[in-house]
């Protein structure tokens, strides 16, 4: 008889979305009735830019045509110089950092269909043995992928947790290299997620100085990136000097194209990070081509319609409208007496509530009182505990509706 994968043990009761939504489903089975505003998952609510449906729908049509066998498992040449010259070569001649000059080349930059997958598949390319370190509060899926790796022991004890606290503004340092085991493999993700908050330039450099010192691999998650517009915030960690020989970088056109449902993203892995006199993009390059066929061609047609003048302006007006979102409920939560921190460069609000209570106790009320949903902090790890997470990708009307049954909610409670 077969056995399972033991490490699937390893894993808490389920999923934090997975657990939500389950919640949801129960909710609305004895509600059936209930306007329920989901200010949970951060889901896009705006329609993809127009040009890309546009390149999808021409992209089709040509394969009535042509037919397109299977593409190039790392993907497209189009998409990684659209990638390349249009993304990465502007941050670069804009970069905080004078002296460095690396922006990624076609053959650094891979396709996938999201960074979700990315970063949970990276941690193929190293040891079993190797220490993680990802920040506290986490997205899940850092941890739970090295779990299923049997890299993390039950209740993940054995990482590195960098706090994301008030006190620190939510912005972690590297370990103590004196209290803590040195990091071989660090998430970091910045605007993070959940609190919103965004690495400074100098926050930034201080992780990629950690890197070189101890020979560190940094996995990167610029899943957010669209919505950074303060120019001391670096969109991309090659903007840091030497960045290119510590870190591996995810982005995703999920978030600011509204790509949730269509599923395309990319990672770089520059030529120069080496480790154990091995190239992490050669090895990589290997892995893809044994796993996947890649994503299709008219899903990364559109993608490269994203990089015209016409994408990025929708794009950028997408990042608009779920920021004034954000800043609308940041403020409006503020106003009753909810404690919110510093303005976030992501659309999302971390926060308490004004009556102290356990992360899933408020979740409950919420749910229960105020039929909204929000994102318990204690499911991204215990430092999020009291805490509660509000995605502003909601619709405004939903950010409005939920401002005014949570300006109620205590005194029905």
């Amino acid at each position: 008889m077969v056995d399972i994968n033991e490490n699937f043990l390893s894993l808490g009761k389920s999923y934090l979305f997975q657990r939500i939504a389950e919640k949801k489903t129960a909710f609305l089975q004895k509600h059936p009735e209930a306007d329920l505003l989901d200010l949970g998952i951060g889901d896009t609510t705006l329609a993809p830019p127009k040009v890309a449906i546009e390149a999808l729908i021409r992209a089709g049509n040509q394969m009535l045509d042509s037919p397109i066998g299977y593409g190039p498992s790392t993907g497209y040449l189009f998409l990684k110089e659209a990638i390349c010259n249009e993304y990465y070569k502007p941050l670069v001649s804009s970069s905080l950092s004078k002296t460095t000059s690396y922006a990624p080349s076609s053959d650094e930059v891979f396709i996938s269909d999201g960074a979700k997958s990315d970063t949970a598949l990276l941690e193929n390319l190293f040891a079993k043995e190797s220490k993680i370190c990802v920040c506290d509060p986490v997205y899940p899926v850092y941890v739970d992928s090295n779990a299923l790796a049997g890299r993390l022991d039950p209740g993940y004890e054995n990482a590195v947790y960098a706090q994301c606290t008030e006190e620190n503004g939510f912005t972690p340092k590297p370990p103590s290299s004196a209290k803590e085991p040195v990091a071989d493999i660090i998430y970091l993700c910045s605007p993070h997620n959940p609190t919103g908050i965004a690495f400074s330039y100098e926050a930034l450099k201080k992780w990629v100085d950690y890197a070189l010192e101890h020979k560190s691999v940094i996995i990167f998650d610029a899943a957010y990136s669209a919505f950074v517009t303060d120019p001391s915030i670096p969109k991309s960690i090659y903007e840091v000097e030497n960045a290119e020989k510590v870190a591996i970088e995810c982005g995703s056109f999920s978030k600011g194209a509204s790509f949730t449902g269509l599923r395309c993203a990319w990672c770089v892995i520059p030529q120069s990070v080496i480790r154990s006199g091995k190239s992490l993009n050669a090895l990589w390059n290997q892995y893809k081509s044994i796993t996947s066929n890649g994503v299709s061609y008219p899903i990364q047609k559109a993608a490269e319609a994203l990089f015209t003048p016409e994408g990025k302006c929708a794009i950028e007006e997408n990042a608009k409208s779920y920021m004034a979102s954000a800043q609308k409920l940041h403020s409006g939560l503020k106003n009753l007496n909810w404690k919110v921190f510093e303005k976030p460069s992501a659309p999302y609000v971390w926060c308490k509530s004004p009556v102290p209570l356990s992360s899933w106790e408020l979740f409950d009320l919420l749910l229960e009182k105020a039929h909204i949903i929000a994102t318990p902090g204690s499911g991204f790890g215990k430092s999020g505990e009291g805490y509660i997470r509000f995605s502003a990708f909601a619709k405004p009307s939903a950010i409005d509706k939920a401002l005014v049954r949570l300006s109620q909610l205590y005194q029905e409670a």
